[in-house]
């Protein structure tokens, strides 16, 4: 009996806990939990989801820089594409945004 209720509480309800809190899938918790008590044993059941968790949130911190990134490179192309066309034409950009011919 308490094997059962051991298994039960160890492969379906923690899991299930810490899934709703990480806001992770269960398999995706279960699956980290067995990856990371293979490779780093008991200690690796206590801190396999945390570490998990905490590279997710990097690599979205990171995924968002480089579109800043991106976008503000689109931005810079573009209004230097802008510039040189108005200057081809001679139109005289003044600082205000508004074009003053010549």
């Amino acid at each position: 009996m308490v094997t059962f209720i051991h298994a039960v509480e160890a492969y379906y309800l923690n899991p299930k806990i810490v899934s709703s809190y990480m806001e992770l899938p269960v398999f995706f918790t279960f699956l980290i939990l067995l990856i990371s008590e293979h490779i780093f044993g008991f200690v690796g059941l206590l801190i396999g989801v945390p570490l998990f968790y905490i590279l997710v949130d990097v690599l979205k911190d990171f995924d968002h820089f480089v579109t800043k990134i991106t976008h503000a490179s689109t931005t810079f192309h573009e209004t230097k594409d802008e510039t040189k066309e108005a200057i081809s034409q001679g139109i005289r950009l003044s600082r205000s945004g508004k074009r003053e011919g010549k």
